[in-house]
């Protein structure tokens, strides 16, 4: 098959263009949190293309079905552009994170000897239904490459030290592994260069996880075998923090590339969750570059990126409706837009 050029990208582009706008972007998620309660808020998600009165989770204002019909909506997105696209890769490149979750979901539940069906998410390049005859046969050759190995050498390691984080550790490096090779291959230093600060963010997260449950060899070696490669702070940053402290990172993390970042969390409560929050909009920040390349394969991971935060703050706001937030509670947890 000849190499995929970036002119290639031209009819594409404009079509992804197009679908952009039917995101539920900024303007949208302001009316949805403003709406008095959980049934106007899904109204009003009808009228912004989710769904119809006839469709799923609609009439009756259902919270099971309407997450449904996020998936639906999820879903519909990755299928529209892999066909629009003049290749996968940069689909796959998202699609792998799915497959990590329903590989790890599925090893630690047979360790467990319960049910996993219900934890799978069907959005992943390997269908969810294959999971079971993955799972009888302990053949994981239908993953990825590095997450194949990495299964089959969690299975085994598991059986021997009956530690699930094991599991967490060798998928979640194997899938970074994968996605990175998939952003090489399509030769885009925009998304290379988000897979290397994707990389930085991950590898400062669990540094500040593994420091506050408290400093021991073990943990040393943890840190050391968690870090991914490509990012652009350096293992002995993270070595260092380990054993001088959260604040040590942090101060670091201020006056270097991720100075906003770094300023953001010390200033915050320091929960973890808001520093996933932080995590999370420097990256979708960062997409918005993709507003200046004309066309590539940038545009279509963007979008679908896009789609993903959308979903996640429509999920969010309906949950918290339904636990009875107010509108100020509910803001905070949401991230930034792509649009």
């Amino acid at each position: 098959m000849p190499k995929v050029t970036t002119n290639d990208y031209a009819f594409s582009s404009v079509r992804i263009r197009a679908l952009e706008k039917t995101l539920v972007g900024k303007d949208e998620l302001e009316q949805l949190l403003d709406a008095p309660g959980t049934d106007r808020t899904i109204q009003l998600l009808t009228e912004f293309g989710f769904g119809t009165e006839d469709g799923p989770g609609v009439p009756d204002r259902s919270m099971v079905s309407f997450e449904e019909l996020l998936f639906q909506k999820t879903a519909d997105a990755f299928r529209e552009v892999a066909e629009i696209l003049p290749e996968k890769d940069s689909v796959d490149m998202l699609r792998l994170k799915y497959d990590c979750h329903n590989v790890k979901s599925a090893l630690k539940c047979s360790f467990l000897g319960v049910s996993y069906a219900s934890m799978l998410i069907d959005l992943g390049t390997v269908p969810a239904d294959s999971y079971p005859e993955m799972m009888k046969n302990g053949d994981f050759s239908a993953l990825p490459k590095q997450m194949a190995e990495a299964a089959a050498l969690a299975k085994a390691e598991f059986a021997s030290s009956n530690n699930p984080q094991v599991v967490d550790l060798m998928l979640d490096r194997a899938c970074f592994e994968d996605i990175s090779v998939l952003s090489n291959r399509l030769g885009s230093d925009f998304l290379n260069r988000y897979m290397s600060v994707t990389a930085d963010l991950i590898n400062v997260e669990t540094a500040i996880r593994l420091i506050r449950m408290g400093h021991s060899d073990g943990g040393r070696v943890l840190l050391k075998d968690a870090l991914l490669p490509g990012g652009s702070l350096e293992a002995k940053l993270f070595s260092e923090a380990y054993d001088e402290g959260e604040s040590f990172l942090t101060d670091k993390l201020q006056f270097g590339t991720y100075h906003m970042l770094g300023k953001q969390f010390a200033d915050s409560d320091r929960a973890f969750s808001t520093l996933e929050k932080i995590s999370d909009n420097y990256l979708t920040n960062m997409l918005k570059e993709v507003i200046f390349i004309p066309f590539g394969p940038e545009i279509g991971f963007a979008y679908l990126r896009g789609m993903e935060t959308s979903v996640k703050n429509i999920r969010i706001v309906l949950t918290g409706k339904a636990a009875g937030l107010d509108r100020d509670q509910i803001k905070e947890r949401m991230r930034d837009s792509y649009v």
